[in-house]
């Protein structure tokens, strides 16, 4: 464990949203009015022996962004958490359905569906989006898929985002438990049966501030999981069970990788722990911890800020 850590950490002042990126060190993102995207494209492409579907919207720098477990681009869009129209106006956004999720095709086993193979899947999704290098950004899940990639292609990866890092080491060990047990159970129930679940356990796992934004918490589980079937439900938990970043003295190859690292407190998932802990493993790394809704609401803000500064 990191006993200390003396770089600063952040908490974004909800009332003075609009010099929040002060508090980084990074520029204001432009205001940009809204308009159509100058480039929209949805395409199925090949990854190995699968098919992910891919979408990519506007130009400039590539973000490319990887969702959380059981979630999808269009879980994602249903919640609208990340505003990812405004982003679309300032960078080229790829985003992607993992394997097993939203329109990409089903893994072959539990092993496709680790963090390693992730980050392998996600090196691919830039390649067939012509981006030789890229600033990786995912959440829980997608973050740890990020954080593979650049550690796969060093050379690659221009910076990371990692928005809610799930448990990791030592402190993974109950949730991987909790995991296989849940994968036993999905693939007898099934989608309908795993989104009835989830829904009604959210409260108890997710922080108790974001009352204002359950709704959009429940209908991006229900879009999220609803149509996986209980095969790929077990595959995909079993795969987030059997997944954790190599040890920390791995990470000493991401030393000089700028990243903004998002987190909240209260949630047993994505411990606040794990984003301090990576915080300062990464040293180029910015910590921004959302103490409330209101705060919670400018991380797309704070998003495009960061790739702004690193373009």
């Amino acid at each position: 464990m990191c006993a200390i850590c003396l770089r600063p950490v952040f908490a974004v002042n909800a009332s003075n949203a609009s010099n929040a990126s002060n508090a980084f060190n990074v520029p204001n993102a432009p205001n940009v009015p809204h308009a159509p995207n100058a480039c929209n494209v949805s395409m199925m492409t090949d990854v190995g022996a699968t098919r992910l579907h891919v979408q990519i919207a506007g130009e400039g720098e590539t973000l490319v962004w990887a969702h959380g477990l059981l979630s999808s681009v269009a879980a994602e869009d249903t919640t609208g958490w990340y505003d990812w129209p405004a982003a679309a106006e300032q960078m080229r956004v790829v985003r992607y359905d993992a394997r097993g999720h939203g329109r990409s095709a089903p893994p072959a086993s539990p092993e496709q569906c680790e963090w390693r193979a992730l980050g392998g899947d996600m090196l691919a999704v830039a390649d067939r989006a012509g981006a030789s290098r890229f600033i990786a950004g995912g959440a829980s899940m997608g973050g740890m898929t990020a954080i593979e990639a650049a550690l796969q292609a060093p050379a690659r990866v221009k910076a990371l985002v990692l928005v809610s890092p799930p448990s990791l080491w030592e402190d993974r060990v109950a949730q991987a438990t909790h995991y296989q047990r849940v994968a036993r159970a999905g693939r007898v129930a099934g989608g309908v049966a795993m989104a009835t679940w989830m829904a009604a356990t959210q409260a108890r796992t997710f922080a108790a501030w974001p009352d204002d934004a359950m709704q959009a918490i429940l209908a991006g589980v229900d879009v999220g999981v609803r149509d996986i079937a209980g095969t790929t439900l077990w595959a995909l938990l079993r795969g987030a069970g059997q997944s954790d970043l190599p040890p920390r003295a791995a990470l000493a190859a991401l030393a000089s990788v700028p990243a903004l690292i998002v987190a909240w407190d209260g949630d047993a998932t994505h411990p606040l722990a794990s984003a301090q802990e990576l915080h300062c493993l990464l040293p180029a790394s910015q910590l921004l911890i959302a103490r409330d809704h209101a705060e919670f609401c400018t991380i797309g803000a704070r998003i495009r800020a960061f790739v702004a500064a690193h373009s």
